[in-house]
């Protein structure tokens, strides 16, 4: 989005400060990911976006300690695969981080078949396919009963 001009410094206080008072009058738990900005002053929490502490109340399970590298700078975020495929979605969300060329997200689109294994286009002859290593990080509970 082009047209947005970036934020000063006050300006993201002040957005935090109405957006953390928003938060407590409603009984909501506001956190940011991947900021440097401290905005605990507002009720706002430093956090990631899908951390093994919010899996883990989320879906009462227990994952194994591990050090994570984020997706990115201050990331806190456990590792993840993605599912999808960069400039393929055709829904044109001007917010979104996954399409930077629309034109080219609906050509790639296009490339889509549902009875092909892959999200764009079909296996080549010259391509190769390289299995991905995926180690559960869930400690195993005990079995149950229930």
């Amino acid at each position: 989005m082009p047209e947005l001009r970036p934020l000063t410094d006050e300006q993201k206080r002040t957005l935090a400060q109405g957006l953390g008072a928003i938060a407590q009058k409603h009984g909501l738990y506001l956190q940011t990911c991947a900021t440097r900005e401290d905005y605990e002053a507002f009720g706002i929490h430093r956090s990631g976006c899908m951390t093994t502490e919010i899996f883990s109340e989320a879906l009462g399970l227990h994952f194994k300690h591990h050090a994570h590298k984020g997706n990115r700078l201050g990331c806190a975020c456990m590792e993840s695969r993605g599912l999808g495929d960069y400039n393929s979605c055709p829904n044109g969300c001007r917010y979104c981080y996954a399409n930077k060329d629309h034109a080219k997200a609906l050509e790639n689109y296009r490339l889509h078949d549902p009875n092909s294994p892959l999200l764009l286009g079909h296996v080549q002859k010259t391509d190769t396919i390289k299995p991905s290593v995926q180690t559960s990080m869930l400690i195993k509970n005990e079995p149950t009963l229930f």
